[in-house]
């Protein structure tokens, strides 16, 4: 009985302990797909996790930035003091997440057109281009 209790105890604190382990890896993780699909990239100073409203879990941001580099004349797209994702534990490691809210605290936009009419917040997501493509087949 004392061995039940002894692994299910510590069992418990690798469940709590994880989200706080991982929680850059999944964070980097995350923006790489961003990268990959929409073709921009976000950086962030620092990171923290709240576990306060269990069962939902909350990421927070400091210093975010938003850069479209393609467009090379106003790259920067988006800046923000702090940004903070609540989703729940139970969905944190699955496909595709469902956030519950996002909040953004002192942000800026840096929306840009050229004189050709580019703008630097249009960027085109690589799957619904493939989507596209597969339904002209």
């Amino acid at each position: 009985m004392k061995k039940i209790s002894l692994f299910l105890g510590v069992l418990l604190v690798l469940l709590i302990a994880l989200p706080f382990l991982l929680k850059d890896q999944l964070i980097t993780k995350e923006f790489a797909k961003v990268h990959e699909n929409e073709g921009v990239f976000v950086s962030y100073q620092n990171s923290s996790l709240n576990l306060f409203s269990f069962p939902s879990i909350a990421i927070s941001l400091t210093d975010v930035v938003v850069k479209n580099e393609k467009f090379s004349q106003q790259a920067q797209l988006a800046k923000c003091e702090k940004l903070s994702v609540q989703i729940s534990l139970s969905e944190l490691f699955s496909e595709d997440p469902v956030i519950k809210s996002v909040i953004l605290q002192k942000g800026t936009a840096d929306l840009f057109i050229d004189e050709k009419g580019k703008r630097n917040f249009y960027f085109s997501s690589k799957k619904r281009l493939d989507n596209k493509k597969q339904t002209l087949i």
